[in-house]
Protein backbone atom coordinates (compact mmCIF):
# COMPACT_ATOMS: atom_id res chain seq x y z
CA UNK A 1 0.00 0.00 0.00
CA UNK A 2 2.90 2.28 0.92
CA UNK A 3 4.34 2.20 -2.52
CA UNK A 4 1.14 2.50 -3.86
CA UNK A 5 0.78 5.71 -2.34
CA UNK A 6 4.96 6.44 -3.68
CA UNK A 7 3.91 6.14 -7.16
CA UNK A 8 1.78 9.45 -7.40
CA UNK A 9 4.48 11.25 -4.79
CA UNK A 10 6.01 13.86 -7.24
CA UNK A 11 9.28 14.05 -9.46
CA UNK A 12 11.98 14.84 -6.89
CA UNK A 13 12.11 18.44 -8.78
CA UNK A 14 8.53 18.69 -7.51
CA UNK A 15 9.00 18.17 -4.29
CA UNK A 16 11.46 20.01 -3.37
CA UNK A 17 9.90 23.12 -4.90
CA UNK A 18 6.77 22.00 -3.54
CA UNK A 19 8.50 22.16 0.16
CA UNK A 20 10.31 25.19 -0.83
CA UNK A 21 7.20 27.24 -0.92
CA UNK A 22 5.68 25.68 2.29
CA UNK A 23 8.75 26.81 3.96
CA UNK A 24 8.91 30.66 2.26
CA UNK A 25 4.95 31.10 1.71
CA UNK A 26 3.13 29.37 4.48
CA UNK A 27 5.02 28.25 7.18
CA UNK A 28 3.37 31.32 9.03
CA UNK A 29 0.94 28.95 9.29
CA UNK A 30 2.33 26.89 11.88
CA UNK A 31 5.40 24.72 10.09
CA UNK A 32 5.97 21.08 12.53
CA UNK A 33 9.72 21.89 12.21
CA UNK A 34 12.87 24.01 10.59
CA UNK A 35 13.17 23.95 6.45
CA UNK A 36 16.34 22.16 6.90
CA UNK A 37 15.38 19.57 9.42
CA UNK A 38 12.68 18.59 7.12
CA UNK A 39 14.60 17.92 3.88
CA UNK A 40 17.34 16.23 5.67
CA UNK A 41 14.98 14.22 8.29
CA UNK A 42 11.54 13.23 5.62
CA UNK A 43 12.00 14.37 2.20
CA UNK A 44 15.58 13.84 1.58
CA UNK A 45 15.45 10.06 2.63
CA UNK A 46 12.17 8.96 1.27
CA UNK A 47 12.99 10.04 -2.06
CA UNK A 48 16.63 7.85 -1.38
CA UNK A 49 15.04 4.79 -1.44
CA UNK A 50 12.95 3.01 -4.23
CA UNK A 51 10.28 1.41 -2.06
CA UNK A 52 8.42 2.89 0.83
CA UNK A 53 7.38 -0.94 2.50
CA UNK A 54 9.47 0.08 5.54
CA UNK A 55 9.09 3.53 5.52
CA UNK A 56 7.09 5.08 8.47
CA UNK A 57 3.39 5.68 7.32
CA UNK A 58 3.22 8.82 9.25
CA UNK A 59 6.46 10.35 8.17
CA UNK A 60 5.04 9.60 4.13
CA UNK A 61 1.55 11.74 5.65
CA UNK A 62 3.80 14.27 6.82
CA UNK A 63 5.69 14.68 3.48
CA UNK A 64 2.52 14.57 1.83
CA UNK A 65 0.74 17.37 3.73
CA UNK A 66 3.76 19.99 3.34
CA UNK A 67 3.52 18.80 -0.31
CA UNK A 68 0.23 20.07 -0.68
CA UNK A 69 0.33 23.36 1.03
CA UNK A 70 3.16 23.99 -1.04
CA UNK A 71 1.35 22.97 -4.34
CA UNK A 72 -1.44 25.27 -3.24
CA UNK A 73 1.22 28.27 -2.39
CA UNK A 74 2.85 27.50 -5.97
CA UNK A 75 2.23 30.64 -7.88
CA UNK A 76 3.32 29.27 -11.35
CA UNK A 77 -0.12 26.88 -10.82
CA UNK A 78 -3.36 28.31 -10.57
CA UNK A 79 -5.35 28.59 -7.66
CA UNK A 80 -7.21 25.41 -6.47
CA UNK A 81 -4.82 23.47 -9.05
CA UNK A 82 -5.91 19.33 -8.62
CA UNK A 83 -2.41 18.50 -7.81
CA UNK A 84 -2.51 19.80 -4.24
CA UNK A 85 -5.80 18.25 -3.74
CA UNK A 86 -4.32 14.96 -5.15
CA UNK A 87 -1.26 15.42 -2.62
CA UNK A 88 -3.95 15.90 -0.05
CA UNK A 89 -5.83 12.85 -0.58
CA UNK A 90 -2.61 11.01 -0.58
CA UNK A 91 -1.12 12.35 2.95
CA UNK A 92 -4.97 11.73 4.10
CA UNK A 93 -4.25 7.56 3.09
CA UNK A 94 -0.82 8.00 4.37
CA UNK A 95 -2.70 8.61 7.94
CA UNK A 96 -5.47 6.00 7.38
CA UNK A 97 -2.04 3.43 7.15
CA UNK A 98 -0.62 5.18 10.25
CA UNK A 99 -3.34 4.46 12.29
CA UNK A 100 -2.65 7.46 14.77
CA UNK A 101 -6.15 7.38 16.54
CA UNK A 102 -4.55 3.71 17.92
CA UNK A 103 -0.92 4.64 17.98
CA UNK A 104 -0.46 8.54 17.92
CA UNK A 105 3.07 9.61 17.29
CA UNK A 106 3.76 13.00 17.34
CA UNK A 107 4.63 12.87 13.73
CA UNK A 108 1.45 11.70 12.46
CA UNK A 109 -0.06 15.21 14.79
CA UNK A 110 2.13 16.97 13.03
CA UNK A 111 1.11 15.72 9.53
CA UNK A 112 -2.98 15.73 10.64
CA UNK A 113 -2.12 19.85 12.05
CA UNK A 114 -0.93 20.61 8.20
CA UNK A 115 -3.83 18.65 6.24
CA UNK A 116 -5.84 20.89 8.93
CA UNK A 117 -4.45 24.01 7.05
CA UNK A 118 -5.42 22.58 3.78
CA UNK A 119 -8.39 22.34 4.41
CA UNK A 120 -8.55 26.17 5.91
CA UNK A 121 -7.03 26.89 2.42
CA UNK A 122 -9.38 24.73 0.52
CA UNK A 123 -12.55 26.02 -1.93
CA UNK A 124 -14.20 22.66 -1.26
CA UNK A 125 -17.86 23.30 0.11
CA UNK A 126 -17.13 20.98 3.21
CA UNK A 127 -14.04 21.90 3.88
CA UNK A 128 -15.04 23.87 6.92
CA UNK A 129 -17.11 21.09 8.13
CA UNK A 130 -13.96 18.85 7.69
CA UNK A 131 -11.49 20.90 9.55
CA UNK A 132 -14.00 21.36 12.53
CA UNK A 133 -14.19 17.73 12.87
CA UNK A 134 -10.61 16.44 12.22
CA UNK A 135 -9.45 19.42 14.66
CA UNK A 136 -11.11 17.12 17.61
CA UNK A 137 -9.36 14.19 16.67
CA UNK A 138 -6.06 16.38 16.47
CA UNK A 139 -6.79 17.96 19.93
CA UNK A 140 -7.59 14.19 21.50
CA UNK A 141 -4.44 13.01 19.96
CA UNK A 142 -2.34 15.91 21.61
CA UNK A 143 -4.03 14.57 25.26
CA UNK A 144 -3.25 11.14 24.66
CA UNK A 145 0.45 12.29 23.49
CA UNK A 146 0.49 14.12 26.93
CA UNK A 147 1.40 17.87 25.36
CA UNK A 148 -0.85 19.51 27.43
CA UNK A 149 0.74 18.87 30.69
CA UNK A 150 4.11 19.95 31.87
CA UNK A 151 6.92 17.30 31.09
CA UNK A 152 9.85 19.01 32.59
CA UNK A 153 9.65 16.48 35.09
CA UNK A 154 10.04 13.12 33.37
CA UNK A 155 13.67 13.54 31.45
CA UNK A 156 13.11 14.10 27.94
CA UNK A 157 15.50 15.30 25.49
CA UNK A 158 15.33 18.90 25.52
CA UNK A 159 14.60 19.06 21.94
CA UNK A 160 12.14 16.41 22.31
CA UNK A 161 10.73 18.48 25.05
CA UNK A 162 10.56 21.58 22.94
CA UNK A 163 9.45 20.02 19.97
CA UNK A 164 6.58 18.78 22.50
CA UNK A 165 5.54 22.80 23.15
CA UNK A 166 5.80 24.10 19.91
CA UNK A 167 2.83 21.48 18.67
CA UNK A 168 0.77 21.78 21.86
CA UNK A 169 0.69 25.72 21.32
CA UNK A 170 0.07 25.69 17.90
CA UNK A 171 -2.80 23.39 18.20
CA UNK A 172 -4.29 25.60 21.11
CA UNK A 173 -4.08 28.96 18.43
CA UNK A 174 -5.62 27.10 15.97
CA UNK A 175 -8.26 25.90 18.45
CA UNK A 176 -8.61 29.47 19.65
CA UNK A 177 -8.58 31.33 16.10
CA UNK A 178 -10.76 28.77 14.73
CA UNK A 179 -13.51 28.45 17.74
CA UNK A 180 -13.52 32.80 17.64
CA UNK A 181 -14.01 32.55 13.68
CA UNK A 182 -16.56 30.01 13.70
CA UNK A 183 -18.36 31.44 16.69
CA UNK A 184 -17.89 28.19 18.26
CA UNK A 185 -16.78 26.80 21.88
CA UNK A 186 -13.25 26.35 22.33
CA UNK A 187 -11.95 22.80 23.05
CA UNK A 188 -8.86 23.37 25.42
CA UNK A 189 -9.81 24.39 28.79
CA UNK A 190 -6.93 26.34 30.29
CA UNK A 191 -7.57 24.68 33.57
CA UNK A 192 -6.95 21.43 31.88
CA UNK A 193 -3.18 22.13 30.61
CA UNK A 194 0.47 23.80 32.33
CA UNK A 195 2.31 23.08 29.18
CA UNK A 196 5.02 25.57 29.35
CA UNK A 197 5.93 27.59 26.20
CA UNK A 198 8.25 26.67 23.96
CA UNK A 199 11.95 28.35 23.86
CA UNK A 200 12.53 31.02 20.67
CA UNK A 201 15.41 29.52 20.18
CA UNK A 202 13.65 26.39 18.94
CA UNK A 203 12.58 28.62 15.87
CA UNK A 204 14.80 30.73 15.12
CA UNK A 205 13.39 31.35 11.61
CA UNK A 206 10.33 32.59 12.99
CA UNK A 207 12.17 35.84 14.43
CA UNK A 208 10.28 35.34 17.86
CA UNK A 209 6.91 36.17 16.44
CA UNK A 210 5.90 32.60 16.79
CA UNK A 211 6.71 32.49 20.84
CA UNK A 212 4.80 36.51 20.75
CA UNK A 213 1.32 34.49 18.96
CA UNK A 214 1.27 32.09 21.88
CA UNK A 215 1.70 34.97 24.45
CA UNK A 216 -1.09 36.66 22.46
CA UNK A 217 -3.15 33.41 22.87
CA UNK A 218 -2.55 32.83 26.85
CA UNK A 219 -3.07 36.68 27.86
CA UNK A 220 -5.46 38.17 25.42
CA UNK A 221 -7.51 35.81 23.05
CA UNK A 222 -8.23 32.80 25.67
CA UNK A 223 -9.52 35.64 28.47
CA UNK A 224 -12.00 37.26 25.42
CA UNK A 225 -13.27 33.45 24.39
CA UNK A 226 -13.65 31.85 28.23
CA UNK A 227 -14.95 35.40 29.55
CA UNK A 228 -16.95 37.35 27.05
CA UNK A 229 -18.05 34.77 24.87
CA UNK A 230 -19.38 32.90 28.34
CA UNK A 231 -23.18 31.44 28.17
CA UNK A 232 -22.67 30.71 31.97
CA UNK A 233 -22.39 33.36 33.82
CA UNK A 234 -23.00 35.65 31.31
CA UNK A 235 -20.50 38.98 30.64
CA UNK A 236 -20.73 42.41 32.30
CA UNK A 237 -20.03 45.16 30.17
CA UNK A 238 -17.08 46.05 32.55
CA UNK A 239 -15.80 42.50 32.14
CA UNK A 240 -15.73 43.82 28.14
CA UNK A 241 -14.05 47.14 29.03
CA UNK A 242 -11.47 45.45 31.32
CA UNK A 243 -10.55 42.72 28.40
CA UNK A 244 -10.37 45.72 26.21
CA UNK A 245 -8.18 47.74 28.06
CA UNK A 246 -5.52 44.55 28.87
CA UNK A 247 -5.59 43.54 25.15
CA UNK A 248 -4.29 47.36 24.13
CA UNK A 249 -2.03 47.52 26.90
CA UNK A 250 -0.21 44.14 25.54
CA UNK A 251 3.27 44.93 24.38
CA UNK A 252 3.84 44.59 20.56
CA UNK A 253 7.13 41.86 19.86
CA UNK A 254 10.45 43.55 19.91
CA UNK A 255 11.99 43.50 16.42
CA UNK A 256 15.59 43.88 14.98
CA UNK A 257 15.58 46.98 13.08
CA UNK A 258 16.33 45.23 9.87
CA UNK A 259 13.05 43.62 10.37
CA UNK A 260 10.70 46.66 10.67
CA UNK A 261 11.38 47.38 7.10
CA UNK A 262 7.71 46.55 5.78
CA UNK A 263 8.20 47.21 2.01
CA UNK A 264 11.68 45.21 2.28
CA UNK A 265 9.72 42.44 3.81
CA UNK A 266 8.55 39.32 2.12
CA UNK A 267 4.78 38.28 2.21
CA UNK A 268 5.10 35.56 4.22
CA UNK A 269 6.48 37.74 6.60
CA UNK A 270 4.18 39.89 6.65
CA UNK A 271 1.40 37.46 7.11
CA UNK A 272 3.88 36.53 10.39
CA UNK A 273 2.89 40.69 11.74
CA UNK A 274 -0.46 39.99 10.69
CA UNK A 275 -0.45 36.57 12.94
CA UNK A 276 0.15 39.70 15.88
CA UNK A 277 -1.83 42.78 14.87
CA UNK A 278 -4.26 41.24 12.93
CA UNK A 279 -5.19 38.36 15.49
CA UNK A 280 -5.52 41.43 18.27
CA UNK A 281 -7.46 43.82 16.18
CA UNK A 282 -9.57 40.64 15.74
CA UNK A 283 -9.85 40.21 19.51
CA UNK A 284 -11.02 43.55 19.63
CA UNK A 285 -13.57 43.34 17.09
CA UNK A 286 -15.13 39.86 19.01
CA UNK A 287 -14.98 41.73 22.27
CA UNK A 288 -17.39 44.89 21.00
CA UNK A 289 -19.17 43.33 17.89
CA UNK A 290 -22.50 42.35 19.51
CA UNK A 291 -22.86 45.40 21.85
CA UNK A 292 -22.38 47.80 18.60
CA UNK A 293 -24.87 45.79 16.54
CA UNK A 294 -27.51 46.09 19.61
CA UNK A 295 -26.60 49.91 19.63
CA UNK A 296 -26.75 50.30 15.29
CA UNK A 297 -30.66 48.68 16.22
CA UNK A 298 -31.53 50.51 19.38
CA UNK A 299 -34.55 52.89 17.80
CA UNK A 300 -34.78 54.37 21.11
CA UNK A 301 -30.77 56.56 20.42
CA UNK A 302 -31.00 59.08 17.73
CA UNK A 303 -27.26 59.37 17.59
CA UNK A 304 -25.34 56.29 17.90
CA UNK A 305 -22.33 57.85 19.01
CA UNK A 306 -24.16 58.84 21.99
CA UNK A 307 -25.51 55.77 23.15
CA UNK A 308 -24.36 53.77 25.87
CA UNK A 309 -22.20 51.45 24.22
CA UNK A 310 -21.03 54.43 21.84
CA UNK A 311 -17.25 52.66 23.05
CA UNK A 312 -17.80 49.50 20.99
CA UNK A 313 -19.48 51.45 18.17
CA UNK A 314 -16.59 53.07 17.70
CA UNK A 315 -14.17 50.15 18.70
CA UNK A 316 -16.23 48.29 16.17
CA UNK A 317 -15.68 50.55 13.70
CA UNK A 318 -12.27 51.03 13.93
CA UNK A 319 -10.80 47.70 14.26
CA UNK A 320 -12.86 46.69 10.74
CA UNK A 321 -11.17 49.64 9.42
CA UNK A 322 -7.71 48.01 10.48
CA UNK A 323 -9.08 45.06 9.21
CA UNK A 324 -9.58 46.52 5.72
CA UNK A 325 -6.00 48.25 5.63
CA UNK A 326 -3.80 45.17 6.62
CA UNK A 327 -5.99 42.79 4.54
CA UNK A 328 -5.23 46.15 1.69
CA UNK A 329 -1.80 46.48 2.33
CA UNK A 330 -1.13 42.49 2.39
CA UNK A 331 -3.19 42.04 -0.60
CA UNK A 332 -1.05 44.86 -2.96
CA UNK A 333 2.14 43.23 -1.16
CA UNK A 334 1.48 40.24 -2.90
CA UNK A 335 -1.89 39.74 -4.83
CA UNK A 336 -1.19 35.90 -5.76
CA UNK A 337 -0.25 34.86 -2.04
CA UNK A 338 -2.90 37.09 -0.41
CA UNK A 339 -5.45 35.81 -2.96
CA UNK A 340 -4.82 31.98 -1.79
CA UNK A 341 -5.33 32.72 2.01
CA UNK A 342 -9.54 32.14 2.33
CA UNK A 343 -9.93 33.22 6.44
CA UNK A 344 -8.05 36.78 5.32
CA UNK A 345 -11.35 37.84 3.15
CA UNK A 346 -13.06 35.85 5.64
CA UNK A 347 -12.24 38.17 8.40
CA UNK A 348 -12.87 41.60 5.68
CA UNK A 349 -15.69 39.99 5.18
CA UNK A 350 -17.11 40.67 8.70
CA UNK A 351 -15.53 43.92 8.84
CA UNK A 352 -17.39 45.00 5.84
CA UNK A 353 -20.44 44.19 7.63
CA UNK A 354 -19.90 46.11 10.52
CA UNK A 355 -18.80 49.25 8.00
CA UNK A 356 -22.20 48.27 5.86
CA UNK A 357 -24.46 48.39 9.34
CA UNK A 358 -23.28 51.65 10.61
CA UNK A 359 -23.89 53.40 6.76
CA UNK A 360 -27.13 51.28 5.90
CA UNK A 361 -28.84 51.89 9.38
CA UNK A 362 -27.01 55.25 10.53
CA UNK A 363 -26.49 56.91 7.71
CA UNK A 364 -26.61 60.29 9.63
CA UNK A 365 -23.48 59.13 11.49
CA UNK A 366 -20.35 61.60 11.27
CA UNK A 367 -18.78 57.77 10.33
CA UNK A 368 -20.68 56.71 7.29
CA UNK A 369 -18.76 58.39 4.82
CA UNK A 370 -15.77 57.47 5.85
CA UNK A 371 -16.84 53.86 6.15
CA UNK A 372 -18.46 53.98 2.28
CA UNK A 373 -15.28 55.15 1.07
CA UNK A 374 -13.38 52.05 2.67
CA UNK A 375 -16.74 49.57 2.06
CA UNK A 376 -15.77 50.85 -1.69
CA UNK A 377 -12.05 50.15 -1.30
CA UNK A 378 -12.55 46.65 0.01
CA UNK A 379 -14.61 45.93 -2.67
CA UNK A 380 -12.89 46.85 -5.01
CA UNK A 381 -9.82 44.34 -3.96
CA UNK A 382 -12.42 41.64 -3.51
CA UNK A 383 -13.48 42.14 -6.77
CA UNK A 384 -9.24 42.28 -8.28
CA UNK A 385 -9.33 38.97 -6.45
CA UNK A 386 -12.27 37.15 -8.09
CA UNK A 387 -9.90 34.15 -8.80
CA UNK A 388 -10.58 32.65 -5.87
CA UNK A 389 -13.81 30.87 -5.62
CA UNK A 390 -14.74 31.32 -1.94
CA UNK A 391 -14.17 35.51 -2.17
CA UNK A 392 -15.89 35.34 -5.53
CA UNK A 393 -19.38 34.20 -3.15
CA UNK A 394 -18.78 36.88 -1.04
CA UNK A 395 -19.20 39.47 -3.86
CA UNK A 396 -22.65 39.45 -4.87
CA UNK A 397 -23.27 40.18 -1.44
CA UNK A 398 -21.06 42.40 -0.42
CA UNK A 399 -21.73 44.98 -3.54
CA UNK A 400 -25.75 44.73 -2.42
CA UNK A 401 -24.48 46.25 0.54
CA UNK A 402 -22.82 48.69 -1.14
CA UNK A 403 -25.14 49.55 -3.22
CA UNK A 404 -27.95 50.02 -1.04
CA UNK A 405 -25.31 51.74 1.19
CA UNK A 406 -24.33 54.50 -1.14
CA UNK A 407 -27.90 55.14 -1.72
CA UNK A 408 -28.93 55.50 1.51
CA UNK A 409 -26.39 58.05 1.99
CA UNK A 410 -27.38 59.77 -0.82
CA UNK A 411 -31.10 60.30 0.43
CA UNK A 412 -29.74 61.42 3.78
CA UNK A 413 -27.83 64.22 2.71
CA UNK A 414 -31.39 64.96 0.74
CA UNK A 415 -32.97 65.56 4.38
CA UNK A 416 -34.36 62.43 4.98
CA UNK A 417 -33.47 60.20 7.67
CA UNK A 418 -34.00 56.18 7.13
CA UNK A 419 -33.93 52.95 9.45
CA UNK A 420 -33.76 51.73 6.01
CA UNK A 421 -36.31 49.45 4.04
CA UNK A 422 -34.20 46.24 3.59
CA UNK A 423 -35.06 43.01 1.92
CA UNK A 424 -34.39 39.05 2.66
CA UNK A 425 -31.55 39.09 1.68
CA UNK A 426 -30.26 42.36 3.57
CA UNK A 427 -32.23 41.13 6.13
CA UNK A 428 -30.87 38.45 6.57
CA UNK A 429 -27.18 39.94 6.71
CA UNK A 430 -28.01 42.95 8.95
CA UNK A 431 -30.87 41.37 11.16
CA UNK A 432 -33.24 44.45 10.95
CA UNK A 433 -36.54 44.92 9.93
CA UNK A 434 -36.29 49.08 9.49
CA UNK A 435 -38.87 51.48 7.56
CA UNK A 436 -38.30 54.51 5.99
CA UNK A 437 -39.11 57.81 8.25
CA UNK A 438 -39.28 61.19 6.47
CA UNK A 439 -38.04 64.32 8.29
CA UNK A 440 -38.68 66.70 5.17
CA UNK A 441 -35.77 68.65 3.59
CA UNK A 442 -35.50 68.86 -0.29
CA UNK A 443 -37.70 65.72 -1.88
CA UNK A 444 -36.33 62.83 -2.68
CA UNK A 445 -34.81 62.93 -6.08
CA UNK A 446 -35.88 59.39 -8.55
CA UNK A 447 -32.34 58.80 -8.84
CA UNK A 448 -29.97 59.64 -5.73
CA UNK A 449 -26.60 61.41 -6.67
CA UNK A 450 -24.49 59.04 -5.28
CA UNK A 451 -21.94 60.47 -2.35
CA UNK A 452 -18.57 62.03 -3.79
CA UNK A 453 -16.84 59.78 -2.09
CA UNK A 454 -12.54 60.10 -2.79
CA UNK A 455 -10.60 57.26 -4.08
CA UNK A 456 -8.35 55.62 -1.84
CA UNK A 457 -4.51 55.49 -3.20
CA UNK A 458 -2.77 52.23 -2.80
CA UNK A 459 -0.44 53.72 -0.11
CA UNK A 460 1.11 49.76 0.55
CA UNK A 461 3.53 50.90 3.74
CA UNK A 462 0.73 52.95 5.59
CA UNK A 463 -1.44 50.01 5.12
CA UNK A 464 1.33 47.26 6.06
CA UNK A 465 1.57 49.39 9.41
CA UNK A 466 -1.61 48.01 10.53
CA UNK A 467 -0.21 44.89 10.98
CA UNK A 468 2.04 45.64 14.20
CA UNK A 469 -2.23 46.50 15.79
CA UNK A 470 -0.71 49.47 17.23
CA UNK A 471 -3.89 51.59 15.86
CA UNK A 472 -5.68 54.43 17.79
CA UNK A 473 -7.69 53.63 20.48
CA UNK A 474 -11.70 54.60 19.87
CA UNK A 475 -11.41 57.69 21.78
CA UNK A 476 -8.50 58.73 20.13
CA UNK A 477 -9.91 60.08 16.96
CA UNK A 478 -13.51 61.93 19.11
CA UNK A 479 -14.96 62.00 21.86
CA UNK A 480 -15.98 62.74 25.28
CA UNK A 481 -14.09 59.48 25.90
CA UNK A 482 -16.31 58.75 29.12
CA UNK A 483 -16.79 54.68 29.42
CA UNK A 484 -20.33 53.60 30.20
CA UNK A 485 -20.94 51.93 33.74
CA UNK A 486 -23.19 49.17 32.01
CA UNK A 487 -23.15 46.29 34.84
CA UNK A 488 -26.26 44.25 33.75
CA UNK A 489 -25.83 40.91 33.06
CA UNK A 490 -25.79 40.29 29.03
CA UNK A 491 -27.28 37.43 26.76
CA UNK A 492 -24.48 36.23 24.39
CA UNK A 493 -26.73 34.00 22.71
CA UNK A 494 -29.36 36.96 22.64
CA UNK A 495 -27.53 38.45 19.17
CA UNK A 496 -26.23 35.59 17.33
CA UNK A 497 -24.30 36.70 13.97
CA UNK A 498 -21.43 35.75 12.07
CA UNK A 499 -20.79 36.01 8.21
CA UNK A 500 -20.96 32.31 8.16
CA UNK A 501 -25.00 33.36 8.18
CA UNK A 502 -24.70 35.12 5.40
CA UNK A 503 -26.55 32.83 2.23
CA UNK A 504 -24.05 33.95 -0.60
CA UNK A 505 -20.58 34.23 1.36
CA UNK A 506 -20.67 30.38 2.60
Amino acid sequence: MKDTIRSFAPSYTDATKFCDNFFQSAAWLGSPCTKEHFFTSVLMPLYATKSWSTERADVIALFFAVCAIGCMFDMSRPLYDPMAFLMSKMAAGALAIASPIEHPTMTALEALQSHLFFHQLSDRPIAISRFWILSSVAFRMAQALGLHRDSRAWGLDPQIEQRRRWLFWQLNFMDAVAAAGYGRPRYFNPHHYDCPMPDESFRPDLKGLGCWRFQFLRDALIPVLEEAFAVEPPPTYSTIMRLDKHIRGLPVPKLPASAMDLMAMTASDCMQLFCVGGMKQLALLYLHRRFFFEAAGDDTCQDILKHKYEYSVRAAYATSLSMVRQIRGLFYKDKALAARIFFLWLHGFSSFIVLATLVIKRPGCELAESALMEMNSILSIYEQADGSRRVKRCIPAMTLLRDKAQTILSLNRTGHSFRPPLDTQLENLLNGSPVIVKTGGKPCPMEPEPPRVPQLRENVEVDLQALFGTDPTPFDFGSSGEIPVVNQPLDPMSFQWTPLNAPTAA
